[in-house]
């Protein structure tokens, strides 16, 4: 193993994917006083999700820090998708725990979350402003937020592109 410039060693973690092979999944093993300064924004312990007698996760601890970029790796089927989908409530864990702000996840946690699994839902015949707008009503929010959003996405050129340009 080599040397690093913190104390920590990597650990293989299993867990099972889709096809039942086991994905090899990488953890940091770190010194806890070493970290004590830094605020975990998600956390999961011992999280598993399984549909019927396949595991899609199986007992994944991570955290994640706050104002980090953090990165699932892995091949299809290793739950890279499941994982989100839990954290972002789509789909419940079968067993263990997810923290949002070191508190158990609630569905208020997702006026903080922002997530975008796979490919977006576009109506592919309708402009970028009318696509914010059909999610802007679905959602209950006032369609005068579409150019707000446009702006604040430096999309404002784009308001009246078909959808399939993005693509």
């Amino acid at each position: 193993m080599s040397k690093h410039p913190l104390p920590y060693k990597i650990l293989k973690n299993g867990y099972y994917n889709s096809s039942n092979n086991l994905s090899k999944v990488y953890k940091l093993e770190c010194k806890m006083e070493e970290f004590k300064m830094y605020e975990y924004i998600i956390k999961t312990n011992n999280v598993s999700k399984k549909f019927k007698k396949t595991y899609a996760i199986k007992d994944l601890s991570m955290s994640v820090r706050k104002n980090s970029v953090y990165g699932l790796l892995g091949p299809n089927g290793a739950g890279k998708s499941t994982l989100l989908k839990m954290i972002t409530g789509i789909i419940r864990p079968t067993s263990g725990e997810i923290l949002f702000n070191n508190l158990p996840w609630t569905r208020k946690d997702l006026l903080n979350i922002g997530s975008l699994i796979e490919l977006p839902p576009l109506y592919e015949n309708l402009t970028a402003f009318e696509n914010l707008k059909v999610r802007a009503t679905l959602m209950g929010i006032s369609t005068n937020k579409c150019n707000e959003v446009l702006q604040k996405m430096d999309l404002l050129n784009a308001k009246n592109k078909k959808t399939p340009i993005f693509r």
